[in-house]
């Protein structure tokens, strides 16, 4: 492309061929017409490029980009970000559906609201057929708020704020990139980055769809508890911090935490259960 569209949405994706003609349509329908779309492949072995080439043929916005070798998932988000050349980002999983004014309502935000560093939004949740399961969100209203609050919330009740595909964010505060030392929590410790940078804004409205199913590799980190070396390594990022409201009983705890490696499932489990303690009991 010869200019600089005003967004990137960027579709990162290794064997999720099946998926990509609902994630690829979902935003060439998008209301909002100043994009480019990449889609960056994590090395396939099915027919992600034969899909893909169909419509770059088709589409000028679309560019495909193929990593010589897999470079796991985080990185390829990195790799996402380093392509973009667009001032917002939304990073759009493979599996997943934007609703047609997802791009213009978060961008819209970010552009009469300099302060706001990232947009999020209500995910609908579905199966791989797209029945709808349940809705996630942040609010049933639409909020305003502080960077540092928002952390303090996510620290207590989670990643409130969303999927990449939930996420529209500025581009410029972005530098740094996804952690990769993060395996399940990469997205969400790349929220708190930003937020520390800006505020958050959040839209009540589904619009996105998010993918349920059995070959997601958050699936997997769940089942195996992976994501809670994540969560011990995130708080022991974060307590130190002055905007954090947390006890020096709880901090000491966490830094506990952090000098042990939690490797079984006994164990994992045991320390997810001492982590709610200390979230039950956020001020």
């Amino acid at each position: 492309m010869s200019y600089s569209p005003t967004a990137s949405v960027c579709i990162p994706t290794y064997n999720f061929a099946r998926f990509l003609p609902d994630a690829i349509d979902s935003v060439l329908v998008q209301d909002y017409p100043d994009y480019e779309l990449l889609v960056v492949d994590n090395c396939s072995t099915d027919n992600t490029a034969e899909i893909v080439n169909t419509y770059v043929k088709k589409d000028q916005r679309v560019r495909y980009i193929r990593n010589p070798q897999n470079i796991g998932m985080v990185r390829n988000w990195n790799r996402c970000l380093e392509e973009a050349s667009g001032k917002y980002v939304k990073i759009l999983c493979a599996d997943d559906l934007l609703a047609p004014s997802c791009l213009r309502e978060s961008i819209e935000i970010l552009v009469s609201d300099p302060s706001v560093a990232l947009v999020s939004c209500k995910r609908l949740v579905v199966t791989e057929l797209l029945v709808p399961i349940c809705t996630l969100s942040f609010s049933e209203d639409r909020e305003f708020a502080r960077g540092v609050d928002t952390i303090n919330i996510c620290l207590r009740k989670g990643n409130l704020i969303g999927e990449p595909t939930a996420v529209t964010f500025r581009k410029s505060l972005s530098g740094r990139g996804f952690d990769p030392d993060y395996v399940h929590l990469a997205d969400l410790e790349m929220w708190f980055h930003l937020l520390e940078q800006g505020d958050f804004a959040f839209i009540p409205e589904a619009l996105c769809r998010f993918r349920r199913h059995e070959g997601q590799e958050t699936r997997f980190n769940t089942k195996n508890y992976s994501f809670v070396n994540d969560e011990i390594n995130l708080f022991s990022e974060y307590i130190d911090k002055k905007y954090i409201n947390m006890s020096v009983y709880q901090k000491s705890t966490l830094k506990l935490f952090r000098k042990f490696s939690v490797r079984t499932t006994k164990t994992k489990l045991q320390v997810l259960h001492a982590l709610s303690d200390i979230k039950s009991k956020f001020t």
